[in-house]
């Protein structure tokens, strides 16, 4: 009987070494693309827990009776035109009555509350009137809800405006069009926990630099309101930051 070979004992042994190098830069490539995989998950687990704060405008405070905001009902249905009475064929027309002069409804402050609190703040205010919103709000807040969650948003954020920096070598025209969004972790005294990070970078990295600066210069910031410590500690907040606002 003549001597039973097995079939791996044919391969060279340098083979050996092109085969272990091979298996190592597949398992290699399937690590990258699980760890890519979690890091996209975990920024859209971000965008969804912590950007749920706006910032309050500045403007003046809404009185204790203002109603709250309710969405414009929709117009009635305007009825059919009655048909026009027959004429007769040599009959003359009879003149038409002169119209009055229309005079502009004169409206109180309660009656332009209240068209306020239909969804139409705007359609009745005069030049010298402000808008609602909070003497602590900032000029691009785009809300008049002062909850705890707006507000101590918008305190932090004020907080970061005043230390923010301009980079003089960005031309003012790039400003307009460059956004950051970060994400901040705060315990309870108001003190950052761990590095910010960026969710959405603006392309420039002179501001994003600049953003976080200004953000690790204004730290600690203020205790975040009993109810939302445990949210901003875990979850954090969700920060936009628009050069041409800054």
């Amino acid at each position: 009987m003549g001597e039973i070979r097995h079939p791996f004992s044919r391969v060279p042994p340098g083979a050996w070494l092109v085969i272990l190098a091979s298996a190592a830069l597949h398992a290699g490539l399937v690590y990258l693309l699980v760890q890519a995989s979690l890091a996209s998950g975990r920024g859209n687990d971000l965008r969804d827990k912590a950007l749920i704060t706006r910032l309050v405008r500045k403007g003046e405070e809404k009185p204790k009776n203002w109603l709250p905001d309710k969405p414009l009902a929709p117009a009635p249905q305007a009825p059919p035109p009655a048909p026009a009475p027959a004429v007769a064929p040599n009959a003359k027309a009879a003149p038409a009555a002169p119209k009055k002069a229309e005079r502009a409804p004169d409206l109180s402050k309660a009656q332009k509350n209240a068209l306020a609190a239909l969804g139409r703040p705007d359609e009745f205010r005069t030049s010298d009137e402000k808008p609602a919103g909070s003497p602590d709000g900032v000029e691009e807040g785009d809300t008049d809800r002062e909850t705890l969650g707006n507000a101590y948003y918008t305190l932090v954020y004020r907080q970061v405006k005043q230390n923010y920096v301009v980079p003089g070598i960005i031309p003012e025209r790039e400003r307009l069009f460059l956004n950051a969004t970060l994400v901040i972790r705060l315990d309870a005294g108001g003190r950052l926990i761990g590095e910010p990070e960026f969710e959405k970078r603006s392309g420039n990295d002179l501001f994003d630099s600049a953003v976080l600066g200004a953000i690790k210069k204004s730290a600690p910031f203020p205790p975040p309101p009993p109810p939302l410590v445990d949210a901003y500690r875990k979850d954090g907040i969700g920060m936009i930051f628009s050069a041409a606002k800054m």
